[in-house]
């Protein structure tokens, strides 16, 4: 029952697939009886859907690479990967990885 309600919590986009398999499936196994929705709620698992602070990541992670942002331009693509993973670590990893590289490239092709 609580592996199908991690699955849900992910498909969901409330939780991330790192999130539940680095934090909260260790945290059950060490306390299985507590619930899946009280261990997502103790260790901040939930991810953040507001948009305004997802952009202050991504023009943060932007502007911290300003060389990474012309070689994208040029057609390097492989920089992606570093943005990305700088607005994760920004994040703490609360964001929807998918909503986020879709935001880091429309913001990355307006700064043309």
């Amino acid at each position: 029952m609580q592996l199908a309600e991690i699955i849900t919590l992910i498909e969901e986009g409330k939780i991330n697939n790192t999130s539940a398999v680095q934090q909260l499936f260790p945290a059950l196994l060490s306390d299985p009886s507590k619930s899946v929705t009280d261990l997502v709620a103790e260790l901040n698992l939930l991810i953040d859907t507001k948009g305004d602070e997802l952009e202050a990541f991504i023009d943060e992670a932007l502007s911290r690479f300003p060389d990474k942002v012309k070689e994208y331009h040029k057609g390097k693509k492989g920089v992606l990967g570093l943005f990305m993973g700088e607005v994760m670590k920004l994040s703490k990893g609360k964001i929807d990885p998918k909503k986020a590289n879709q935001l880091v490239i429309k913001k990355l092709e307006s700064l043309k």
